[in-house]
């Protein structure tokens, strides 16, 4: 094999890996939107969590099934999660994100704890962070954080 060809193959090869996406969802862009982010305890925060295939090609997502590609979780001021939308992860779906396609997922969060990540209750006062989260089987892709703030009734 020649100098000249060798440098050809390489040369091919280094152009084709240039375009290869880093990491399998790197043309979905993930936003999240909190309404309204200061509420007194027990009344509802909107969740709302949108992924937009930003790409020229089909995005392709496993995730659970009933709908779940779109949720999200709360953390309190210490980092620990109380709070995430339960997707069943049995029941595997495929997603297909064509280019320029939006799907966009409503949740209410009233500032309860999730019952399997400790007792069902309300959470205290305080500041919590928000992030939307793609529920895809692998990798879970998140949004930037939001805070919410839960007051005490009365103020």
């Amino acid at each position: 094999m020649t100098k000249r060809l060798l440098h050809g193959i390489l040369l091919s090869a280094a152009i084709a890996g240039c375009g290869a996406p880093t990491e399998p969802f790197d043309t979905l862009r993930l936003d999240l939107l909190l309404a309204p982010t200061t509420v007194v305890l027990g009344d509802t925060v909107w969740v709302t969590v949108r992924a937009q295939n930003t790409g020229g090609d089909t995005v392709t997502v496993e995730s659970g099934g009933s709908g779940c590609l779109l949720g999200f979780e709360v953390f309190d001021g210490a980092g620990s999660q109380v709070f995430t939308v339960f997707c069943p992860q049995d029941v595997l779906e495929m997603h297909r994100l064509a280019p320029g396609e939006v799907r966009v997922r409503r949740l209410p969060w009233v500032g309860e704890r999730s019952p399997w990540l400790g007792p069902p209750t309300i959470v205290p006062r305080g500041q919590y962070r928000v992030e939307g989260v793609l529920v895809a089987r692998n990798p879970v892709r998140r949004t930037d954080s939001a805070l919410v703030t839960l007051l005490a009734s009365g103020r």
